[in-house]
Order: C-alpha cells, then structure tokens, then sequence
C-alpha cells in the first residue's frame, strides 16, 4: 500500500503547480489532441508542428538559447559542459552557452548529432535542477551508465516549465531510488516526448521506469525496449510511480519487481491513461498487471483508464492488464476499451474484476489489422500487424511491438504459446529477425516448426528494438526433419505458375508476410502450382513431403 514516504518525498524534492498557456498539444483533461486547448502539454513529434518547433540549423556549435536560435551541441563534451556547468551551479558562466539562466530556465538546446559519451556526466543534481528545453532533434545519446543514488538517470530532475523531447537513449542506470533512463523523477509542470529508451534501468529500492523513476509531469509519445528491475516495490516500463497523465506509450522491455508493477505504469495516482500498449513480459508479485500495477482511485471520480492493451505475458503477477483498481467509498474509477492477448497471457484481466466488460480478452487473429479499430481512437492499423497509437507507431520499438506471431492455424483455431502443439507463422516484414534459442523449434522464412518437445524462447529483432516469447512445445503434430527445397522451384520470381521439381511433395502451403495461408493445394503427384491469383509480392512457400517432412521457401511474384 502507498505510504506517506511518497508524498513527503516528493514534496522535498520541490514540486510546485503550474498552468499551461493555451496552444497546440494533447488536453490534460482527455487527452485529445487540439489545435488550440488550455491546459495543453505540447507534443513534439516530427509529424505534427506546434510552438517548440526549431529552425533547420546546420550541425555546428552556436547559438544564444532562445526558440529561434537553440544553444547547439554537437559533441560529448559540449553536453557534458552543459550537464556539469549545471551541477556546479555555474550555468550562468558558460562562455558555450552565453545568456544562460539560473537551470536554464526558458533557454533551449538542440542536439545536432548523435553522440556517446565516454563519460557520464548527469544533467543537474538535488541542488540544481534543469528547467530548460532540449531537444534532440531525433539523434541518439549512448553512454548514460552509471551508479546515483538517488534520481538516477540522464537528468537529474526536470523542473516546472522544462521539456525533453525527440530523443534516443542508450546505457545502463543504476540506484537506489528514483532510477530512471532519462530522468530520475519529473517534477510538476514538466513534459517529455518522442523519448525512445534503450537504457537498462536497476533499482535497489523503490521508484523504477525507463523514461522516469517518478512523474508528477507529463509522459507523452515515449516508448522503452530495455529491461526495468527494482528490488522492490513501483516499477513500470515507462515510469514506476506516476501523478500526472501519460498518453501514447508503448513497453517491448521485461519488468521485474515486487509489488506494484506494470508494463507501463507501476503505480498511478488519479490522473488520466490512455492509448499505451505493453508487449514485454512482467515478473510482478502483488499488484502488478500486463499495462499497470496498481490504480490508486482515492476520491477521484473522473479517473480514466483508456484503450490499453497489453500484447506481453504476465508471467507472475495478478492481472493482464490492471492489477489492482483501489476503490475507495462510492468512487469508483473507471477503465475503457482496454483488450490483452488470450493466447500470451493466461491472467484475468483486471482485479477486482467486478466489471469484467472493462477489460476484454481477444486471440491474435482478433487484434491484428483492422479488428479493433472500433474500439481505438487515434491509432494505426496495418494489416497483419498489432494496433499502435498514432503518433509513436512509426518508431522503430513500436513497430517491434507491432510485430506478431501468429499463434493461430490457417484455419483461425488457437495456438496457445504455452501449449503449442501446431506449426505457426511469424511476420517477416519491416526487416523482422526472428530466432531462437534452442533446437524445440526451427524458423525458415516466417515459418516456425515444432520439432521436439520442450521449452525455448522467440525472438524478434528489428534493429535496435528486441522483443520475446516464452514458448513451450508440447505434443506437435509431426515432429519432423526439416528438409531444403534448394533450387527446386521454378521459375522464381514467377508469374502466372511455379513448378516444384520434386515427386514426394504432398501439399504445398503458399503465406503472404503477414501470417496469411493464401493457397493451400495437395499436389497429387502435380509439380506446377496455379499462383494467378496472387498479387504482386513477397510470399512464403511451405512444403510438405510424404515422409512428414518440411521445408520452406522465399518466392516473389512479378507482373
């Protein structure tokens, strides 16, 4: 249960209140994006434009820290003078940034190139907190490793009126409390976007999230792929402990905690979640869940929970989505078009449980493409793919979740990923690398056989972003050798009819990329197959011979 300690702390940590100015952005209230609303906290995301968008300015050093003309860094020791400058509190006295404010306070940055830094220097400290704009102009920060204490992270803290926006980051963050990979708590009337993390985030104690330890900000637009660890209790892929809204995030990262622990969100205090999908696997003890752990509804009436999904395995934990909603009194808060994937979790979908309409249960051929479009607002649907909130789904950690198994036969029925006993397919596109770990299952060009009994992971790759299965293999079919069809088929890329050199074929199966069984022919002693019918494109060919044997085969169609 939350204790005092949390408020207290957070409290000395110097947190104030604040009021937007009315301008473009998402509604802290619904969380709908306007071209005009108050209380808005802007997104920045390349696609859509609003007031904090930047010049085009050449990669080199300059600048005077306003909107129109950012302090520009273009090296590691550029940020690192920048980080320590604030530290010392000798911000003021930097002939690179000149004219900077007391934490930056109203200046602005922009990174122009990706940088490592060889050493790891943090932005501000307990006493110096950055109240500044940086902007990483879509480059990547590796290097951020290290051990603090206490907010842990990039920054140190993001203080009322500071925002960090469009930026990767790469490492490993270490501490006790407050361990975040970019931030180790956001302070009220802050805001980060567009943050894609890749930093590895272990906390000894309380308070861990791939983008914050805590929030009392706003988390808009960010995604995380590393692995979240606290040796306790508030651990969540995008944030451990949160007071304020979080809208469009997506978690491919495990998470391993004790209470309080989710996919997204460890513990939520009464502020609005929305549009934010978990495709990682959660380790959790009490109160954790696929999405988040714990939603604390204390005299909150108008506490929403939206369009969640979570697409990852609760592997020890209490729900698939929302493991635990506090109801206190009357007040009731309240979840909406909230969906979790039947056959990657076996966990009810929220506790209590009391409105089980809340949280509804779909197999991978209901969630894939288009079959939950009615349900989601402001998402992207792709055919053969998972949905994924708008304006994260072109990053690379979002497509990564995207990116499905097809634990179902061509005929629609359930292959449960614990229990497989049937050939599956995987999707191939977007430069997916799939792989495994063991001898249980082979893959060959999207086509996933059972081959012995047992235990093995799948893993998905798509460059930087990983994702995996826990699979268990328990009475296939046909435990078969897999065969090669070498240079058996032909004409290849072909046109109207393929022909397979080899009498012992007995069925031939034809999948498109997304998991599709297009044709579906027993060969009877044919060897030309009719491909008129389709389209122009990358397809997968599965062979079976009379010895139940397999083999696979890339083909493409060319008019």
């Amino acid at each position: 249960m939350k204790t005092r300690f949390t408020f207290l702390a957070l409290i000395f940590l110097g947190l104030t209140t604040n009021i937007f100015a009315q301008r473009a952005g998402y509604n802290c209230t619904d969380g709908v994006y306007r071209d005009n609303c108050e209380h808005s906290t802007e997104m920045y995301i390349s696609e859509r434009p609003t007031d904090l968008i930047l010049n085009t300015i050449p990669a080199k050093s300059g600048g005077t820290g306003t909107a129109d003309d950012p302090y520009i860094i273009t090296t590691a020791e550029e940020f690192n003078e920048m980080a320590t400058r604030l530290s010392e509190g000798t911000e003021t006295q930097s002939s690179t940034f000149p004219n900077a404010n007391v934490g930056y306070a109203g200046n602005y940055f922009k990174l122009a190139n990706d940088i490592e830094l060889t050493e790891f220097h943090q932005v501000g400290n307990y006493d110096h907190i950055f109240f500044g704009n940086f902007d990483g102009d879509n480059h990547s920060i590796s290097g951020i490793n290290g051990y603090i204490e206490e907010c842990a992270g990039l920054f140190n803290r993001i203080g009322d009126g500071g925002y960090v926006c469009n930026l990767s980051i790469h490492g490993v963050m270490e501490g006790s409390i407050y361990v975040g990979g970019l931030v180790g708590a956001l302070m009220t009337g802050s805001r980060v976007s567009n943050i894609h993390n890749y930093v590895e985030v272990r906390s000894e104690w309380y308070y861990a999230g791939g983008i914050a330890g805590s929030s009392w900000g706003s988390i808009l637009g960010c995604t995380n792929n590393a692995n979240i660890s606290g040796a306790s209790d508030f651990v969540g892929g995008l944030v451990g402990d949160c007071y304020f809204d979080v809208y469009d995030c997506v978690n491919t990262g495990d998470v391993t905690g004790a209470g309080s622990v989710g996919g997204i969100i460890g513990y939520s205090f009464p502020h609005n979640v929305a549009r934010c999908v978990n495709a990682g696997n959660l380790y959790g003890d009490y109160y954790s869940g696929g999405v988040i752990g714990f939603v604390d509804n204390y005299n909150y009436p108008d506490l929403i929970c939206s369009e969640l999904v979570n697409l990852g395995e609760v592997i020890t934990g209490d729900a698939s989505v929302i493991g635990r909603l506090w109801v206190e009194g009357d007040v009731e808060g309240h979840a909406d078009n909230c969906f979790y994937n039947t056959q990657n979790s076996t966990k009810p979908g929220y506790i209590p449980g009391n409105h089980e309409d809340w949280v509804q249960p779909k197999t991978v051929l209901e969630m894939i493409g288009s079959g939950l479009a009615e349900s989601l607002t402001s998402w992207t649907f792709n055919e053969g793919l998972f949905p994924m909130p708008a304006p994260v789904a072109e990053s690379e950690i979002a497509i990564c979740a995207a990116t499905p198994a097809y634990f179902f036969n061509e005929d629609g029925n359930v292959n449960m990923y614990n229990a497989l006993n049937k050939d599956f397919t995987v999707n191939i596109e977007n430069g997916a690398a799939w792989s495994t770990d063991s001898d249980i299952i082979t893959i060959e060009e999207g086509v996933v056989t059972l081959v012995n009994t047992g235990d093995c992971i799948l893993t998905l790759n798509i460059g930087n972003a990983s994702k995996y299965y826990n699979l268990t293999v328990s009475q296939p079919d046909n435990v078969n050798e897999i065969a090669t069809l070498s240079n058996n088929i032909y004409p290849n890329p072909a046109n109207n009819s393929i022909t397979i050199d080899n009498q012992d074929v007995k069925n031939v199966k034809i999948y498109n990329v997304k998991g599709q069984c297009m044709i579906d022919v027993n060969m009877n002693g044919s060897s030309t197959i009719d491909v008129s019918a389709l389209e122009v494109g990358f397809y997968i060919l599965r062979a079976e011979y009379n010895d139940n044997s397999i083999a696979t085969s890339n083909i493409s169609i060319t008019r």
